[in-house]
């Protein structure tokens, strides 16, 4: 059977054939890290001897220049070593993503030091944006020149060596209406803390833990943007483009990696119910592929026009990827049988970090009310 995975001899650009590299380590680590519910630390340090975290970073501005897709592919292939790994850094890309759309986009000279302070030190960037969407949590003050910030962010993947965390927060103006600013703060100032709550059923190395904001001061230079709370924005447009991409490019690689433990299982068994589920198998795994290929390359450049239309298709391509990323996962238990149940076995694993895949937005439920209402001629949230 012929399993449709990235070549790392032929791809075009030397961050997948890098992971190769260190794929074999990585692997090893990725059972200890979910033993013990401990960060990918190492993993990152690997990385950045590479320069991974600044490979997107356009050439102009000190960064390594890989393209989009050169970036999802490496994603990819990570997911064949530790999905961990591979789901946390996607969380780090798809922040410079969006920062490389806005700057090229808007010619933003402010975006262009970030990005070249990105490449020039290898600052791993963090977010809470997945948490947040259009409501986000916590609450900001209007003080003389800023914001006085507090609230607590979920789901903040690979905070523990992060440097930044982009993030959002609401407010009542003097009009006494709901808005919501966008900024960034050093997690290392004292105002900021991490609260150790990531124990979670699968993905359990991306240290995607709380991040608590105590009475942060954002200057009114330092807001990125302002926007209506609870209401559909461009920027969620933008940074659904940048993000999901990526961020599935790291699931497909989980599921490309069961399907090779599968196979390699199956070899020379003659019984019709394991070719069944080797068929639907790769079924699953060919409907992941084209979803997740059309996603990266509708995003590719990071050049699409955000609309409320590109955002529907982009999600319910997220939808079926979803569903098939998972579906191929469980195909492969199917091949293997009892043998995967046992915690000793990869599929274990990777049964349950495949299931994170149904968290990131939109949810499927989310992405049909969405698609459904923008089909009614209506609101795309209500």
């Amino acid at each position: 059977m012929n399993i449709h995975t990235p070549s790392p001899t032929t791809h075009p650009h030397r961050l997948c054939r890098d992971i190769d590299r260190l794929g074999s380590t990585f692997l090893e680590r990725s059972t200890v890290h979910d033993d013990t519910d401990t960060f990918v630390a190492r993993n990152y340090e690997d990385l950045k001897e590479i320069n991974y975290f600044s490979a997107g970073v356009p050439l102009e501005l000190g960064g390594g220049g890989a393209g989009y897709g050169d970036i999802c592919a490496a994603t990819r292939r990570l997911g064949h070593y530790c999905a961990s790994t591979a789901l946390a850094t996607a969380m780090h890309h798809h922040n410079v993503q969006q920062m490389i759309f806005r700057w090229r986009r808007d010619e933003n000279t402010a975006l262009a030091e970030k990005l070249a302070h990105i490449a020039a030190d290898q600052l791993v960037v963090v977010t809470s944006g997945a948490s947040d969407w259009t409501t986000p949590s916590g609450e900001a003050v209007k003080t003389d020149g800023g914001f006085r910030v507090s609230g607590r962010k979920i789901f903040a993947s690979g905070c523990p060596k992060g440097a930044v965390l982009t993030t959002s927060a609401p407010y009542t103006d003097e009009n006494s209406d709901r808005q919501v600013i966008h900024y960034t703060l050093p997690l290392e100032d004292p105002s900021v803390s991490i609260d150790k709550t990531w124990k979670a059923q699968g993905m359990r190395g991306t240290g995607s833990h709380d991040i608590v904001i105590e009475d942060f001061f954002v200057p009114d230079e330092a807001v990125a943007l302002t926007r209506p709370c609870g209401e559909w924005h461009e920027a969620l447009e933008i940074a659904m483009g940048c993000a999901m991409p990526i961020v599935m490019s790291a699931y497909l690689g989980v599921a490309e990696q069961a399907a090779e433990i599968a196979i390699k299982a199956a070899r020379g068994k003659d019984d019709p119910a394991v070719h069944t589920a080797l068929g639907e198998m790769a079924n699953a795994l060919e409907t992941a592929t084209l979803a997740v290929d059309a996603m990266v390359a509708g995003s590719a450049g990071v050049d699409f026009t955000p609309s409320v239309a590109f955002t529907s298709r982009l999600a319910s391509r997220k939808t079926i990827a979803t569903r098939a990323v998972i579906d191929t996962v469980e195909r492969a238990v199917d091949v293997v049988g009892g043998a995967a149940f046992f915690r000793r076995h990869p599929l274990e694993r990777l049964q349950r970090d495949i299931r994170a895949a149904r968290f990131h937005p939109m949810q499927e439920k989310r992405q049909l009310v969405f698609t459904g209402r923008l089909a009614a001629g209506l609101s795309p949230v209500g």
